[in-house]
């Protein structure tokens, strides 16, 4: 259990870190169709929604069709419906359907609907990571069964790169003696080109009792595309290759193989109160050097707003392997977790 708490307290550390950083100036303008302006700081648009933060009504939700006005002197990463992208300070005059992007070196001027995506490029490093943290506990008198649950993630951001880090680790215990583990530990790079591509790299480290996976690293390479382009929906399709060096705890040697990747995730987003989002990723494996042999990573995220940043997390999960390293018949893992998580920025 000494992982287990060492691990609890680092990303305690890095949430207070975070969740103490410096916020940016309300100093932004909004003005909706019936004449009210507020004074903000713009957080981001996101699914057709303005989220804007005051200091008396904090969080705030505003329909993009509904802005006939805008003004602000912070730097922003515009992305519009044909998945290009524009950086400056943002402006939407008065009696205009317009959206002014200005930088040191240009200014553009978009149909203010083309904007799907507008998110703030900070300048401090802080303000620049967004993240969560969720910890569960359940405990079943009838069963003897036991388990606890740590999931951390953090992305930070600049204009055309992501740098995403995460950790999630689950302890079951059953009775005195019989306790198993899965965890993970990871980071990758992302570089954002024009017309929703991406490629990324990156790197983890895995363990699954249930799996028969003492320690496996995974290094991947993806292309990814984005197909759609809508406020309402996120959908990401990659391809690419990993290497998979993997032990069980039945074999002392240390399997190496070559394997195809795809990957897709899928995302929906309710702004309603309470917040509520769904994500599912999907990861298929299938072998380059053993033949016949795929593997299958399944996750499915529901998260509800409790108040303010504070959320509950139903997961759903799965894992599948039909020619595991040690042999024998197919392994297969799933589960249902239930937590109590943060997000920051």
């Amino acid at each position: 259990m000494r992982k287990w708490r060492v691990q609890i307290s680092v990303a305690v550390i890095v949430l207070g870190t975070s969740a103490f950083a410096a916020a940016r100036p309300k100093t932004d303008v909004v003005v909706v169709k019936n004449g009210d302006s507020v004074t903000c700081e713009i957080k981001k648009l996101s699914r057709g929604k303005l989220e804007v933060k005051t200091d008396s009504m904090d969080k705030i939700y505003v329909e993009w069709t509904e802005v006939i006005g805008l003004r602000s002197a912070a730097y922003f990463r515009v992305t519009t419906s044909d998945q290009n992208f524009y950086f400056g300070s943002l402006e939407i005059r008065k009696g205009t359907t317009d959206l002014r992007v200005a930088s040191d070196s240009m200014v553009v001027t978009l149909p203010m609907l083309s904007a799907v995506e507008i998110t703030p490029i900070e300048r401090s490093f802080w303000s620049q990571n967004q993240g969560r943290v969720s910890v569960g506990f359940d405990y079943s008198k009838s069963t003897d069964v036991a388990g606890a649950y740590l999931d951390f993630s953090n992305r930070y951001r600049t204009e055309r790169n992501l740098v995403e880090t995460g950790l999630n680790t689950t302890v079951t215990q059953e009775g005195e003696s019989n306790t198993k583990r899965r965890g993970m530990v990871g980071a990758s790079f992302t570089r954002i080109l024009p017309r929703g591509v991406i490629v990324s790299a990156g790197a983890k480290l895995e363990r699954n009792d249930e799996l028969d996976i003492k320690r496996r690293f995974l290094g991947q390479v993806l292309a990814g595309y984005n197909p759609t382009a809508t406020n309402q929906v996120l959908f990401l399709v990659s391809v690419g290759f990993a290497f998979n060096a993997e032990q069980s705890y039945s074999a002392a040697e240390t399997n190496e193989s070559l394997e195809g990747v795809l990957h897709t995730s899928f995302s929906v987003f309710q702004y309603n109160l309470p917040e509520t989002a769904v994500d599912v990723t999907l990861d298929i494996f299938p072998s380059i050097t053993e033949s016949g042999r795929y593997r299958l990573d399944f996750d499915s995220l529901i998260r509800r707003e409790i108040i303010d940043d504070f959320f509950f997390d139903l997961d759903l999960y799965a894992n599948y392997d039909n020619k595991p390293v040690s042999g024998g018949d197919p392994t297969s893992d799933y589960g249902i977790k239930t937590s109590l998580g943060y997000s920051w920025n």
